[in-house]
């Protein structure tokens, strides 16, 4: 997962929807990974990397278009991607990531059986499994905007959210709507990012009003 701290102005941005253009919204997965150490570690060779993600980007929201929610904000500069919990993939899924990975497919399944090892007890909760703002947008809230829409609907369902930060600004980040770590980093790729499983319950007070 990526994404960034992105300042105070949250107000700024666009408001939030449920994506239906998933060619856009994969260009903005595309362009946000391209220059993280993720997107590094999963594509090594630099004249490969933007068509390798843009064909993983594609089937990672097939895939939650089917099995859960694609927000982005209106402009469709930042996306973020939720699955319900735990987010094993259909069998099927595992041949059609080598396909759109090609040769480095072996880096991307291993990228994802590893979050799907750090995933919590199989228990009611939504994963987080993306999040990002096109590079030439950001600064402007707009993933905040993204990550309020989707945790105030989990409030109001009493749902766990779950994230797996792959950098320490993400964690700074998280932390700030008030994510907690579960459990301790771990480092299951070789020579990758470290992964930081992290934890929202819901607010139980959102909706509470004493008897009268």
């Amino acid at each position: 997962m990526t994404g960034r701290h992105e300042g105070a102005a949250p107000t700024a941005a666009p408001s939030a929807e449920t994506a239906r253009v998933p060619g856009e919204a994969a260009m903005v997965l595309t362009a946000a990974y391209q220059r993280t150490r993720l997107g590094a570690w999963l594509v090594p060779s630099g004249g490969e990397r933007r068509a390798t993600l843009e064909g993983w980007a594609a089937l990672v929201l097939e895939d939650a278009a089917t099995r859960g929610v694609v927000d982005a904000t209106r402009d469709r500069h930042a996306v973020a991607v939720w699955l319900p919990g735990p987010p094993e993939p259909p069998t099927a899924w595992w041949a059609e990531l080598a396909a759109a990975t090609g040769r480095h497919s072996e880096r991307f399944e291993a990228f994802h059986r590893a979050l799907l090892s750090l995933a919590p007890p199989p228990e009611r909760h939504h994963q987080l499994m993306h999040i990002c703002v096109h590079p030439r947008h950001r600064g402007h809230g707009r993933a905040t905007t993204l990550l309020g829409h989707r945790l105030r609907e989990l409030d109001r369902q009493r749902l766990t959210a779950y994230a797996v930060a792959t950098s320490p600004a993400l964690v700074k980040w998280l932390t700030r709507h008030r994510f907690l770590a579960h459990g301790p980093p771990a480092t299951p790729l070789d020579k990758g990012p470290v992964l930081r499983p992290m934890v929202r319950e819901p607010n139980r007070h959102l909706h509470h009003r004493p008897d009268r």
